[in-house]
C-alpha cells in the first residue's frame, strides 16, 4: 500500500526540523520504500510517497521527528485504481440507511474481529463504530488532538475496514489513551452502543495475559445495558 506524508515544520521548531534533518538526512527505516520526496520552496513542509505492509516502519519513521514536525498520512492509488475505488465509494454512497443502536468494536488489526463485528452489523442492520486505540504510558498535551490519518496502522485497519464493509455503515474512532480500558468504556457510552465487541485473548503468556487483563477491566467499568461481546 501507499502513503503520502505530508508535513510541516511545527512553530517554533525551524532550526530543530533543520538539524534534525541534516543531520540524519532521515532514513526509511525496513520495510518501508521511499518513492518520492518533495518539498516546498522554502522546505517549511514537504510531501512524502511511500510503500509498505508493516505500520511499525512508518511510526518509527515519523516518531523521530514528532517533538518538532507535523505529519498527516493519506492512503493514495494509481489512476488505474481510481474507477474501482470511485465505484466503491459510490456504493458506500447509495448504501441502504442503517437502523438502530449502533455496535462498537475495539481492534488491534485486521482479523477475524473486524469481520465478525463487520459481518454482526451487516446481519442486524445497525452501524459499526470501530474503534483503534494507540496506547501510550505518558501522554503529551498534543497527542490528545492526534487523527487516525496521522497513525498508519489506523489508516491500514480502517481502509481496510471500509473495503470489507461493501457500503455498510463503518464509522472509524481512534484516541491517544493512558487507559485504553476507561477510553473503550467512555466511547460505548458515549455513542450509545448497543453491543460492545472485544477480540479475546489469542496468545498464551505475558501479551495473552495483558489482554486478558484488559477485559476483565472493560467488564467492571462497562454499564449493565451494554452487552460485552468476546469473540
Amino acid at each position: 500500500m501507499k502513503y503520502m506524508i505530508s508535513w510541516k515544520i511545527a512553530p517554533g521548531h525551524p532550526h530543530a526540523a533543520a538539524e534534525g534533518f541534516l543531520k540524519s538526512g532521515a532514513p526509511m527505516p525496513d520495510g518501508l520504500a521511499l518513492i518520492g520526496c518533495w518539498h516546498e520552496s522554502e522546505s517549511a513542509c514537504g510531501w512524502v510517497l511511500v510503500e509498505g505492509k508493516d505500520p511499525k516502519a512508518l511510526n518509527q519513521h515519523i516518531a523521530g521527528g514528532a517533538d518538532r514536525i507535523e505529519f498527516e498520512i493519506t492512503p493514495v492509488i494509481e489512476d488505474a485504481k481510481a474507477p474501482q475505488a470511485l465505484s466503491t465509494q459510490k456504493a458506500q454512497h447509495d448504501s441502504v440507511a442503517t437502523t438502530g443502536a449502533p455496535l462498537l468494536c475495539a481492534v488491534r488489526g485486521n482479523g477475524h474481529t473486524l469481520k465478525f463485528a463487520i459481518e454482526e452489523a451487516r446481519a442486524t442492520n445497525r452501524p459499526l463504530y470501530l474503534l483503534f486505540i494507540r496506547e501510550q504510558p505518558v501522554l503529551a498535551p498534543e497527542d490528545r488532538s492526534r487523527t487516525w490519518q496521522e497513525d498508519f496502522e489506523a489508516v491500514k485497519i480502517f481502509t481496510e475496514a471500509g473495503e470489507l464493509a461493501h457500503g455498510h455503515t463503518v464509522l472509524p474512532c481512534y484516541a491517544v489513551s493512558d487507559s485504553p480500558a476507561n477510553t473503550i468504556v467512555d466511547v460505548a457510552v458515549s455513542v450509545g452502543a448497543s453491543r460492545l465487541i472485544l477480540g479475546g485473548p489469542k496468545r498464551s503468556g505475558f501479551i495473552g495475559t495483558l489482554r486478558g487483563d484488559l477485559i476483565l477491566r472493560v467488564s467492571q467499568l462497562l454499564p449493565e445495558q451494554i452487552p460485552l461481546l468476546i469473540v
